[in-house]
């Protein structure tokens, strides 16, 4: 069953992904009364590529923080498996386990290894799916995974170093407006595969739920450790009530000119 409010927590930077060192990060944010029920770590990427043992072993420690603190945790890595470079997303639930794992499935660059399957988990903090990467981009993407009833997103953006707000906005936050869902965005900062990359860390809801219409629940702007903010499912529902977008979807359009055109 779906928690009425959640709370969730993106951590913007931390130095290690030792165990000890995001058991303090975790603490921090516990011991400030912000107790999360999901929290989005920062992607792995700068630490290198991940073999499927390295992967493996990370999951292990992530899922003793996850039952040590009752929480959700997701992470982003780049995955070497097979002699294939993949682009993977990863959430763990309170329990420990595994619960949601999905590939990028859309790659400007050409090196990624891509995935063809988009996953929904559902939780007791929502229907949860992931944007990775380009994935961020591509309005599709984003549509098929609220056809499978998605209504949490879990976002890992990469955007190139100088900042830029406008860019990274074309991204998660049109996903969100236009499929009336949340979104917990980790904006990647640091260095990766010979690239720079800067951007937000936000928290997104439907422009209806948020203060001035911004569609922001709460951003970043580069200086925070950590962001926090709750999603109101009651709210969402009566935003979706008010206006029934997904009422007109057009499904049968999907399922036969669409549909063709991701098979080629």
């Amino acid at each position: 069953m779906v928690q009425k409010k959640v709370t969730a927590a993106v951590i913007n930077r931390v130095n290690s992904f030792e165990p000890h060192v995001l058991t303090e990060v975790l603490s921090e944010i516990v011991n400030a009364r912000n107790v999360p029920d999901l929290v989005v770590l920062p992607s792995l990427v700068g630490h290198g590529i991940l073999s499927p043992g390295a992967a493996e072993q990370r999951l292990h420690e992530l899922g003793a923080l996850a039952r040590s603190f009752s929480v959700y945790l997701s992470v982003h890595g780049w995955l070497e498996d097979d002699h294939k470079l993949r682009s993977r997303g990863w959430l763990v639930n309170p329990g420990g386990k595994l619960c949601l794992f999905q590939d990028q499935t859309h790659d400007r660059s050409g090196r990624l290894a891509v995935g063809s399957d988009l996953r929904v988990t559902e939780t007791s903090i929502g229907k949860v799916g992931f944007l990775l990467g380009d994935d961020v981009f591509v309005p599709e993407v984003g549509r098929i995974l609220r056809l499978k009833g998605a209504n949490l997103f879990i976002a890992y953006s990469f955007l190139s170093v100088p900042p830029n707000p406008w860019r990274q906005w074309a991204g998660v936050w049109q996903q969100v407006q236009q499929n009336q869902v949340f979104a917990v965005e980790s904006g990647f900062k640091g260095e990766a595969g010979g690239r720079k990359f800067s951007g937000e860390s936000i928290i997104h809801g439907p422009c209806e739920l948020t203060a001035g219409e911004t569609g922001f629940l709460i951003r970043d702007k580069l200086t925070e450790p950590h962001v926090v903010a709750e999603l109101d499912y009651v709210k969402l529902q009566q935003v979706i009530a008010g206006y029934p977008l997904h009422r007109y979807y057009n499904k049968e359009l999907y399922q036969t000119a669409l549909r063709q055109c991701y098979l080629r």
